[in-house]
């Protein structure tokens, strides 16, 4: 692979991290979860207030995470489609987490997992 898009991709793959980290630290959560795979999906669940449907749906838990920090459905869009773009701008902007934007308790929400 060429070295030029190796740099892109470990600076991309490096502000969503970065940007996640600040995310979690916004919502109360230790931000070294950011960097965990597979744990910060879980995590971001939990910040949602347990998403809706399993893991696998992203823009479920997209427009729950725009919605946990205020954010509209183009905000979430742009988290679904270009996260290393909105997840930075999530984390190192002005948002403030407002709590869990999905009502649905959370033992309830992994009962189809």
């Amino acid at each position: 692979m060429n070295p030029v898009l190796w740099v892109v991709v470990i600076t991309l793959v490096s502000l969503n991290v970065a940007g996640l980290w600040f995310v979690f630290l916004k919502a109360g959560e230790p931000g070294w979860q950011a960097v965990v795979p597979l744990w910060n999906v879980w995590v971001l669940r939990r910040i949602c207030g347990g998403g809706r449907g399993s893991l696998l749906f992203e823009s479920f838990l997209a427009q729950d995470l725009a919605r946990s920090f205020g954010k509209g459905f183009w905000f979430a869009a742009g988290l679904w489609l270009l996260p290393f773009i909105f997840v930075p701008i999530l984390g190192f902007g002005s948002a403030t987490y407002q709590g869990a934007a999905n009502a649905e308790p959370w033992g309830e929400s992994l009962s189809g997992f």
